[in-house]
């Protein structure tokens, strides 16, 4: 029937529908980054009993998330996207290049410009066939409404 049913305790004054239609489309971006953490990072696991190794880990987890995704931002919005979990693969294949070279800055910035050439190479997101990518679908609502 090409209905879309939008339901929300959001007060009618608060957002307009077109507000509320790019909210939908993002909040499920934010519950598959959400995922991703969990599968990826392992942020559901610890290998320390101790409060302070508990939080030690917790806390460079999501550093590197953090960072991760900062980096990643600026290849996000386009045709093609990096794919976070193939990057992640990539890095977890790659980190003992990267940790060996930390004493060298000539080296690091080597293996760090190679590890980014390896993250275009091999870690875009396959091309989707059928659906759009949030951001398209984005500038698709926000063109409809202009």
């Amino acid at each position: 029937m090409a209905w879309t049913l939008f339901i929300t305790n959001v007060p009618a004054t608060m957002l307009t529908l077109r507000q509320v239609m790019v909210l939908y489309t993002v909040r499920w971006q934010i519950e598959l980054i959400f995922k991703l953490w969990k599968s990826e990072w392992a942020l559901d696991r610890v290998s320390g009993l101790h409060r302070e190794r508990v939080l030690s880990e917790l806390y460079a987890k999501l550093i590197g998330i953090v960072v991760m995704q900062f980096l990643l931002a600026p290849y996000r919005d386009g045709e093609r996207e990096l794919s976070v979990v193939k990057v992640v693969h990539i890095i977890q294949h790659h980190i003992l290049h990267v940790i060996e070279r930390l004493g060298n800055l000539e080296q690091l910035t080597a293996t760090l410009q190679e590890l980014a050439m390896r993250f275009l190479k091999n870690g875009m997101k396959d091309k989707r066939q059928e659906r759009l990518t949030t951001s398209q679908d984005i500038r698709a609502l926000e063109a409809a409404f202009a």
